[in-house]
């Protein structure tokens, strides 16, 4: 097979067929569907595996059931059992147009021949759909050197697996942040990356879902050090920790987190996630406030609105008023 479509799936609603309908319409058909239930009711395990035996799926299908381990082991998994030579991802609620597999995979294989230097991994956009069919937002991905880092999701990439597992690229074991431990390993281990203009994975926006009315806080133990740490000792392994723009994602990574886990969480979990991020900072990057990227400069292909935020967010911590801005987000 020469791709691998991984799909971990838990409790899967109705949307899960419109997903295996558009894999059922592909045009490229040279593909694996691996689908790895993540210890689903028994009721919701049974429809999937009943609408598989009946599709008319024209590829090999494998379906495994194992008990509850959390969509990073469960990625894992299908990596493990993955025979193709590229690996993608989709997730339950998502789906696809019909050539996308097809466009993903031209754009890894037209590299005029050179057989010696296969492409490690392709990025693409997205589109975000409503359960009306509303397309409310729509990703394009820039050919840009700092592009690929506003992409950290799995899914919307084409991975070379061979690369993958050579490298020991996996996903982290942890509440928040699995995909980023995955994909800046998988960034800065490779030069052979691709971007490719096109929209073709839709990521599916259910009014319904608790994904999308809820967010985790400070209060479910998230243990960002232990992400934070994981990352960086497996970037250490390629020296790839002291560019400016490593030093630049963590930083926005920091603000991503303060901002979206202190909404709704305790003040006293505020002020001690703060000081850990910003002593972790310290620790590894003691001239972050001097970095270039603080102000109005940012890296050829960051997302301007997101740059914005990082600014305002590092101006309010130079000025020792982001901890009191923060705590007014929590209770």
């Amino acid at each position: 097979m020469k791709i691998s479509v991984i799909i971990p799936m838990y409790n899967p609603g109705k949307e899960i067929v419109r997903c295996f309908k558009s894999l059922e319409n592909q045009t490229f058909t040279d593909y694996e569907l691996i689908l790895i239930d993540d210890g689903s009711k028994d009721s919701a395990y049974k429809a999937v595996e009943k609408y598989i035996d009946g599709s008319s799926l024209k590829t090999k299908t494998r379906l495994v059931r194992q008990e509850n381990a959390g969509v990073a082991l469960t990625r894992n998994r299908g990596i493990e059992m993955a025979e193709g030579d590229y690996l993608a991802f989709i997730d339950q609620d998502d789906f696809v147009a019909k050539d996308y597999l097809e466009n993903l995979y031209k754009a890894a294989t037209d590299v005029s021949g050179e057989e010696d230097s296969p492409i490690d991994i392709v990025v693409s956009g997205y589109e975000r759909v409503r359960s009306d069919g509303r397309i409310i937002l729509k990703r394009d991905i820039k050919d840009a050197p700092w592009t690929k880092y506003t992409m950290i999701t799995p899914w919307a990439h084409l991975y070379r697996r061979e690369f993958i597992v050579d490298n020991n690229i996996r996903f982290l074991d942890t509440k928040i942040g699995e995909d980023v431990y995955f994909n800046l390993p998988a960034y800065t281990y490779t030069d052979s990356i691709v971007i490719l203009k096109d929209r073709g994975y839709k990521w599916f926006y259910n009014e319904k879902s608790v994904s999308n009315v809820s967010h985790k806080t400070l209060d479910s133990k998230l243990d960002v050090l232990f992400l934070l740490d994981s990352v960086y000792d497996k970037l250490s392994q390629v020296d790839a920790n002291d560019s400016e723009e490593m030093q630049y994602y963590y930083m926005r990574f920091v603000c991503w987190f303060m901002l979206y886990a202190t909404r709704g969480s305790k003040r006293e979990n505020i002020v001690d996630a703060y000081e850990k991020v910003f002593g972790w900072l310290r620790s590894k990057y003691p001239n972050y406030r001097k970095s270039r990227y603080r102000g109005f400069r940012m890296p050829n292909g960051e997302e301007i609105s997101f740059h914005k935020y990082v600014a305002v967010f590092y101006l309010l911590e130079r000025m020792h008023l982001l901890l009191f801005v923060l705590k007014l987000f929590g209770k």
